[in-house]
């Protein structure tokens, strides 16, 4: 808090004004963090549509394309899902990620993997080009009524039309909603052993050889854990270039390699 007497008006004695501004500024700053809750991004909806009205809606127009006919099983693992959703209160997220991913996944630019293949909500919005009932997955896996974090829907872009992705969010949502997220890779202990060998000339065979039987820690955990761990106890770390490596990767803990950049929308 700045006070308008004391040390602060010494500094400045002949601009008592700009200590006011000052003053006025700072009790109008009134910072209040929500913390354990998660916000969501706002999403219009039509008319006369709830959030989970309008999924419900997108998922049943998503299902009748998918399965034809539309068997009973399928309604019932859907509404399952559904239920699920909406119980967390994710409905939002799905209906921003349905609309936002149906023209480019219908281009193939983008799709749906990992545990978020397990839904079927997702397969009918078009996010997702895996059919869980066919090939037996869990719908658990992805998401369940005890997880209390968001779920994560991970998504593989096209490298070659990645900007055409990106230029739609931007058209879809609007510029002035949109931001873009950075994000550092930082060297670990198979990645800076890994890059380090690469430059040392080691044969790719060698170096695979090598780095799979080391952990995944922290680089400068790594002689630790060659000492300890059985997998690693006949690697010849003593031997060069094997040796100078080492030392050289040790340098490069935490090491950004590369940055990752995401634009997503509000």
């Amino acid at each position: 808090m700045v006070q308008a007497g004391g040390g602060n008006a010494a500094i400045i004695p002949d601009h008592p004004e700009l200590l006011r501004a000052t003053q006025e500024i700072a009790n109008r700053c009134n910072l209040e963090l929500e913390l354990d809750k998660t916000i969501f991004p706002e999403f219009p909806v039509p008319e006369g549509e709830s959030a989970f009205s309008y999924l419900w809606k997108l998922s049943l127009e998503g299902a009748q394309k998918r399965y034809r006919p539309l068997r009973p099983e399928v309604l019932t693992r859907l509404t399952r899902e559904l239920e699920v959703i909406e119980k967390r209160v994710w409905r939002r997220i799905f209906c921003w990620c349905g609309t936002s991913l149906r023209k480019p996944t219908a281009r193939h630019t983008a799709v749906a993997r990992g545990s978020a293949a397990s839904s079927m909500v997702l397969y009918c919005l078009g996010i997702s080009c895996v059919c869980p009932l066919r090939w037996g997955l869990y719908f658990e896996r992805f998401l369940n009524e005890q997880r209390g974090d968001c779920p994560d829907i991970d998504i593989d872009i096209c490298g070659a039309r990645r900007d055409e992705l990106l230029d739609y969010v931007y058209e879809r949502w609007g510029a002035e909603h949109v931001a873009m997220i950075g994000s550092f890779i930082t060297m670990h202990a198979r990645l800076a052993v890994r890059e380090v060998a690469k430059v040392f000339g080691v044969p790719p065979d060698e170096v695979n050889h090598f780095t799979k039987r080391l952990p995944h820690r922290p680089v400068r955990e790594i002689l630790a854990a060659i000492q300890h761990l059985p997998e690693c106890r006949t690697l010849p770390v003593n031997d060069e270039p094997w040796k100078t490596i080492l030392q050289v990767a040790l340098r490069l803990d935490d090491a950004p390699r590369h940055l990752g950049f995401i634009r997503a929308a509000r």
